[in-house]
């Protein structure tokens, strides 16, 4: 006898209903994997509206730096601008260089929260109040920001628009040119500046540098050392005799830092506008422009500087 009675989908036997567009989208939002990241994200995101900073700061921290999300990154830049630390945190210092090396915003928009993080230190601050500091007072800063991850990042990557910061580099720069660099830190630190130097064109008022030699008649001028070209590179570009001097010591990564900057980058740019000159040429059209001389101001120049002695050791 006939089975009359009326089929209904999905009973065995039957081929399953097709599923329609609000199931696919819920079954689509409920396979979807919540990470540790994007719950951490979210959860700061809620702090941060709430005006809870640290808590925002902690979350975003455990995904952008633990985990590696780098959405989270974006969010954690926007929390270190606004945080207001008291005291210097290893977490925070990590934070701030890694939104400086990948990036995960402007770096110039973090000059301004890493300078008041380094002038949490007392030693660091106390040079920018132009106070009258002893040599082992200044060599203890040398020593201290030479060690310091994020102070290297922060002149390899930004430019100093922080009046504080531009203090502290005139101070460190002065008592570096008096005493020598002589030690590898202070070496590290005369390569930063040097290389803070190069990425500033006000830096670099002066034909020669604050050390130069000339020879005279019946008197061959000492060699150049690796330390008095990175003097000499605080002031001016260095020059090739320099360059090969700072190649010898340039297994510090703040040196090779410079060398990239001062002999591997022009090189590519005149390689680069050579090939475009070419390509003009072949196309009938006018060369490039050439700027014969970079522009330069005095900002942080108050007097002629006369050249100064340094002693036998370099």
């Amino acid at each position: 006898m006939e089975n009359t009675t009326s089929k209904v989908p999905g009973i065995s036997g039957d081929a399953p209903a097709p599923r329609t567009v609000p199931e696919k989208k819920a079954k689509a939002v409920a396979d979807k994997r919540v990470t540790p990241a994007s719950r951490m994200a979210k959860l700061a995101r809620s702090a941060s509206a709430r005006g809870f900073m640290w808590t925002a700061f902690y979350n975003l921290y455990a995904a952008a730096v633990v985990e590696g999300d780098k959405p989270a990154g974006f969010q954690l830049a926007d929390v270190l601008i606004a945080l207001r630390p008291t005291h210097p945190l290893p977490e925070l210092e990590e934070a701030f260089r890694l939104a400086l090396d990948v990036p995960w915003t402007r770096p110039a928009s973090l000059t301004r929260p890493i300078v008041d993080y380094l002038m949490l230190d007392r030693r660091v601050e106390r040079v920018t109040e132009d106070l009258a500091l002893s040599l082992d007072d200044l060599d203890a800063t040398v020593s201290h920001l030479a060690a310091s991850e994020l102070f290297a990042a922060l002149l390899q990557t930004c430019v100093a628009s922080d009046l504080r910061l531009e203090r502290l580099l005139m101070a460190l720069r002065d008592h570096l040119l008096a005493v020598a660099p002589t030690t590898p830190g202070a070496m590290r630190l005369a390569a930063l500046i040097a290389t803070q130097a190069n990425m500033v064109e006000y830096l670099w008022p002066y034909a020669t540098g604050p050390i130069e030699t000339t020879a005279t008649p019946g008197n061959t001028p000492p060699p150049i050392t690796g330390a008095r070209a990175l003097l000499n590179s605080m002031f001016r570009a260095p020059t090739a005799t320099e360059i090969g001097a700072i190649e010898s010591i340039a297994a510090d990564p703040a040196i090779s830092c410079l060398l990239a900057r001062v002999r591997d980058d022009p090189a590519v740019q005149t390689r680069h506008r050579d090939e475009i000159e070419r390509a003009a040429v072949c196309l009938g059209t006018s060369a490039l422009d050439r700027r014969d001389q970079p522009l330069s101001c005095t900002r942080w120049i108050k007097a002629p500087l006369t050249p100064r002695k340094l002693p036998l050791a370099v």
